[in-house]
């Protein structure tokens, strides 16, 4: 079974963050860890995430969206990983479907060329890959 690691880059907006967090306990694909890298929350964000069995690490300072997924990345655990934001509306099913067809792709393969996944299942694929090859976001003085 492909074991996977979720990570969600925070930034206070708890009212978003906990019905996620609900949403990811209901995937009906095991999750390997959800971990919420807090940026420096001041909603009690942190608090809630832990309440509802996430693992959170929280930044030293306010660092912004790139740093934090590569904290998230660092310190994750599974054989690949989804950075999902604070705002989504998952399907129960959505991580079971990607899971599924993970084993079929190779990441030299051209994203182009599958067509029967539409754009946004083809960014968290690839995001998906990149993280289980170690590749990490650029930060805005690494432009």
């Amino acid at each position: 079974m492909v074991r996977v690691s979720v990570v969600v880059p925070h930034w206070n907006r708890r009212e978003r963050l906990q019905p996620l967090l609900k949403q990811l306990r209901v995937q009906t694909h095991p999750i390997e860890e959800v971990i919420v890298v807090d940026d420096r929350s001041t909603d009690g964000s942190p608090e809630i995430a832990r309440s509802l069995g996430a693992r959170v690490i929280r930044m030293r300072a306010h660092s912004g969206f790139a740093r934090a997924v590569n904290r998230g990345l660092g310190e994750s655990t599974g054989d690949y990983v989804a950075v999902i934001n604070n705002d989504v509306d998952l399907d129960p099913y959505w991580l079971e479907h990607l899971a599924h067809a993970l084993p079929a792709f190779a990441l030299d393969q051209e994203l182009d060329e599958r067509e029967h996944l539409g754009e946004g299942e083809r960014g968290l694929l690839l995001a998906l890959q990149l993280g289980h090859r170690g590749v990490h976001l650029l930060e805005g003085d690494q432009l």
